[in-house]
């Protein structure tokens, strides 16, 4: 009798972990029905071919999880936005920006209201001989006026010296000798000078910065690249200008994969939404050297990096980026890929720059990076010498910025960037 029980135990134990396993396979099973797109996007970044669950998607019922997936998304970003504006909160402290709300999940808003004012535009009187500094910009074109003396040079300036030989304007100068001493100014011109002179004609644009006014806004777009220097260069726009800035860098993005982030689409949407953006500013590509999806057949074989078609179609979506730029006349930056400490990826990213460099020039300002993160050196390096300190400006990645790095980096783009 006593044998019975035990035997009856031991029965009901095994049937009760059978129904504990199979509760627990059928809620794995639905999480993968329902996550289905964010593990085909992670299969597909990371092995750079479809995932095994897409032969399923021929099946309606297995499509509905997707379909199911996005809406709720797209329900959470509407309940966050709703609450945000029921609290009061407010990522801008001046005003309500919807597209900090519509974009929440995709970047960060960095938008203070500290007043500036402009900066007085008196004519400037003639001073010197070649060495000229752009005043204003409209449309895209630059208008020179001498170095003199006004209250307008106590700000930060872009000085621009005019090559002779080959006809292609460079930057020549960092800001004002007020805002760093003698030695550093003189340091940071023969440094930009010699990046510049470095570079073929083909990667040098007609327009050698941007500017900017009261009142306007910046937008960062790009990778984990543009994460370490974003929030530098956020600052340093509303310290020295009082600009504000909405950052949508992020990790393991880029223009080869558009259905695991669609880096055009996602540009296009932020200024059609924010009119005060007047800037764009870009960094991509160390996620891209890899064969891509056909957008002409997506259940097809991939495309080849490096192929005609598919630099083709990359460069297609660089041409998206840069028409929505020109479209909504808004001014662009695109930063170059500095060099990385492996080789076979070094190599594809100086591909890339390449096209980027092509794509841009005719509209936007190509600043050049590789030569200058390196200390002129026309290979990797981790660290500078900055004022007899050894600075280490690259992370042990080989390819990310330190926060130093990020910083020195920040410096050096604001020379590109003209407060009127």
């Amino acid at each position: 009798m006593q044998i019975s029980k035990n035997n009856s135990k031991l029965q009901l134990q095994h049937l009760g972990w059978h129904k504990f396993y199979l509760v627990l396979i059928s809620i794995m099973l639905v999480l993968v029905w329902f996550s289905q797109q964010s593990i085909n996007f992670y299969w597909q970044q990371t092995y750079h071919q479809d995932s095994p669950l897409v032969t399923l998607e021929r099946f309606s019922w297995w499509r509905a999880g997707a379909e199911l997936q996005q809406k709720v998304n797209q329900q959470s970003k509407d309940l966050i936005a709703w609450l945000a504006n029921e609290d009061g909160y407010l990522i801008d402290q001046n005003e309500s920006s919807s597209l900090s709300q519509d974009l929440a999940s995709q970047g960060e808003t960095l938008e203070q209201g500290i007043e500036t004012s402009e900066i007085e535009k008196s004519e400037l009187e003639n001073n010197q001989g070649e060495l000229t500094f752009y005043k204003e910009v409209e449309k895209g074109q630059a208008v020179l006026i001498k170095e003199g003396e006004t209250k307008a040079s106590k700000k930060s300036f872009i000085a621009v010296q005019k090559n002779q030989q080959n006809g292609v304007n460079f930057v020549a100068s960092s800001p004002m000798a007020e805002q760093l001493d003698s030695k550093m100014l003189e340091k940071n011109k023969l440094q930009l000078k010699q990046t510049v002179e470095n570079l073929d004609a083909e990667k040098t644009v007609k327009t050698p910065y941007t500017a900017l006014q009261n009142g306007n806004k910046v937008l960062f777009a790009g990778d984990s690249l543009m994460q370490g220097l974003a929030p530098q260069l956020q600052k340093l726009l509303k310290k020295k200008f009082g600009i504000n800035s909405i950052n949508l860098s992020k990790q393991s993005t880029g223009l080869s994969y558009p259905h695991f982030f669609n880096w055009p689409e996602t540009i296009e949407q932020a200024l059609e939404q924010d009119p005060k953006i007047k800037l764009l500013i870009v960094m991509l590509g160390a996620n891209d050297p890899w064969d891509m999806p056909n957008p002409e057949n997506r259940r097809g074989a991939y495309l080849k990096f490096k192929s005609p078609m598919w630099e083709k179609v990359y460069r297609q979506r660089i041409q998206q980026i840069v028409h929505s730029a020109k479209q909504h006349q808004v001014q662009l930056i695109w930063i170059e890929v500095p060099f990385i400490r492996k080789n076979k990826l070094n190599q594809q990213t100086r591909y890339l720059n390449q096209l980027y460099a092509d794509e841009i020039k005719a509209y936007g300002v190509w600043i050049p990076l590789e030569r200058y993160l390196s200390g002129g050196e026309d290979h990797f390096i981790d660290t500078l010498s900055v004022d007899q300190k050894n600075i280490r400006v690259r992370t042990k990645d080989g390819i990310h910025f330190t926060l130093a790095g990020g910083r020195y980096v920040a410096d050096y783009i604001l020379q590109y960037i003209h407060y009127l």
